[in-house]
C-alpha cells in the first residue's frame, strides 16, 4: 500500500499490486469504465456447462479481495459477486473477470482519498433482498470526517421474508458497527460524536424506531432492535445513497458519482 501526503489530507493507494495482477491476469481486450457491465446477470452454471480453470479464477478474486478491502470500495460488490461463483466458475464468469480487470487496468492509479471535513460518523446502508442465493446482501460505507474508513459488502446470515425485512437487518447490523467505531474513538480520544444512519428505506427505519410494531413485524428477532438512543436515523432518497455501488451494478454516471465520494 502506497501513501500519499497532499496538502489536503492523504490518499492511500495499491497501484503496483494492481498493476502486477492486471500485467499477469488480464487478457489486454479492453479498458471498461465501469466494474460489470451494466444489467449484467451472473447466474450458475448448469450441468451442461464445463467449469473453467477453478485455481486460477480463485487465485484471481483471492488478490482482488485484498485490493476492494485495502483502498477500493468500488470493486468490492463485483468481487463479492464473483466470489460467490468460485467453486464452479463458468465462462461467463471468466468473462466478467476479465471485465474487472480491464476496468482496472483503466483506474490502477486511484485510490483512497482521506481529505477530512467537518461532517462526524455518517453510515450509509442498503440491502438487496435475495433472489438466486436465498439470503439479502447488505453493504454499508462508514465515513468519518468525510473519510471512507470502513465499507462491506456481504450476505446476510438470516434469510430475510421481505425487502423491508432485509433493509431492517442491514441497518441494524451496520449500527453495531457504528456504534462500535464511536465508543472506539471515545476510547481512544476521549471526545464523542454523532452518529447517523442513512437508510434509504422507510419501512425499515420505523421497525427499527418500533414504530410499526404490529403482527406483521412480530417474526423479527429482537436482537436486531437498534438502540436509538445511540444513533440518529435518517431517510435518504435512493439516488443520494452513498451506498448504492455497494449493492448493485451501475451504469458509467451513477458510477463515477458513486466514486467521487471517497476516490482520488
Amino acid at each position: 500500500m502506497e501513501i500519499e501526503c497532499q496538502p489536503a489530507g492523504f490518499t492511500l493507494t495499491q497501484k503496483w499490486l494492481i498493476r502486477s495482477i492486471v500485467l499477469k491476469h488480464w487478457d489486454g481486450k479492453k479498458t471498461n469504465t465501469t466494474p460489470l457491465p451494466t444489467k449484467s446477470k451472473v447466474s450458475t452454471i448448469t450441468q451442461d456447462e464445463r467449469i473453467i480453470d477453478q485455481k486460477s479464477f480463485l487465485t484471481i478474486v483471492g488478490s482482488l479481495s485484498y485490493v476492494a478491502n485495502g483502498t477500493r470500495p468500488d470493486i468490492s460488490f463485483a468481487v463479492n459477486l464473483l466470489a460467490r461463483h468460485a467453486q464452479a466458475p463458468g465462462h461467463q464468469h471468466w468473462t466478467l473477470l476479465q471485465h474487472l480487470l480491464g476496468y482496472l487496468h483503466h483506474t490502477q492509479w486511484k485510490g483512497l482519498r482521506l481529505f477530512p471535513n467537518n461532517e462526524e460518523i455518517t453510515v450509509s446502508l442498503d440491502a438487496s433482498w435475495g433472489v438466486e442465493f436465498s439470503r439479502s446482501t447488505h453493504r454499508y460505507l462508514m465515513m468519518v470526517h468525510g473519510c471512507a474508513i470502513p465499507w462491506s459488502s456481504k450476505r446476510l446470515a438470516t434469510v430475510a421474508s421481505s425487502m423491508s425485512h432485509a433493509e431492517y437487518m442491514a441497518l441494524s447490523l451496520a449500527s453495531r458497527k457504528g456504534m462500535w467505531l464511536k465508543r472506539l474513538i471515545n476510547d481512544v480520544f476521549g471526545r464523542g460524536m454523532h452518529l447517523l444512519l442513512l437508510s434509504n428505506n422507510k419501512s425499515a427505519i420505523r421497525i427499527s424506531k418500533d414504530l410499526a410494531s404490529n403482527k406483521k413485524t412480530r417474526h423479527l428477532d429482537r436482537d436486531f432492535y437498534i438502540v436509538n438512543k445511540e444513533a440518529e436515523l435518517q431517510w435518504v432518497c435512493t439516488r443520494d445513497m452513498k451506498a448504492d455501488g455497494l449493492t448493485k451494478i451501475l451504469g458509467p454516471l451513477l458510477h463515477h458519482w458513486f466514486c467521487s465520494h471517497f476516490l482520488s
